[in-house]
């Protein structure tokens, strides 16, 4: 979790170009790229899913989820502090990856 704090105090240093790369729709481009890459990195860090289908859109909503909150983040001019945000990051990620859809789906049919 430090690593993220460590990256967020970065963005936060930095906030005018930042504010520019992620929160432009002219800077897709570069978004996807920042998004690309990342997963990567994660995909090399953390065992593979056992489904690859289920896996690329598991990955697409923890990229997309974490680029959103922190262009919100920036947006709201840094109103809460990069530890807490990392915190938030961490824990949401790891709730994620935790729970294997098979078992989401199990637990959401003894719903009904």
């Amino acid at each position: 979790m430090f690593t993220y704090e460590i990256f967020l105090n970065y963005i936060k240093d930095n906030k005018t170009t930042f504010g520019i790369l992620l929160c432009q729709m002219e800077t897709h481009a570069f978004q996807q790229g920042i998004m690309n890459s990342v997963q990567s990195y994660i995909q090399s860090i953390i065992p593979g899913l056992s489904d690859k289908c289920e896996e690329q859109y598991i990955y697409s909503f923890m990229m997309h989820g974490c680029l959103n909150i922190i262009v919100d983040w920036i947006n709201n001019d840094f109103n809460i502090h990069s530890h807490k945000l990392a915190e938030i990051i961490y824990h949401v990620c790891n709730v994620i990856l935790a729970e294997p859809v098979s078992d989401a789906e199990t637990s959401t049919a003894n719903i009904k």
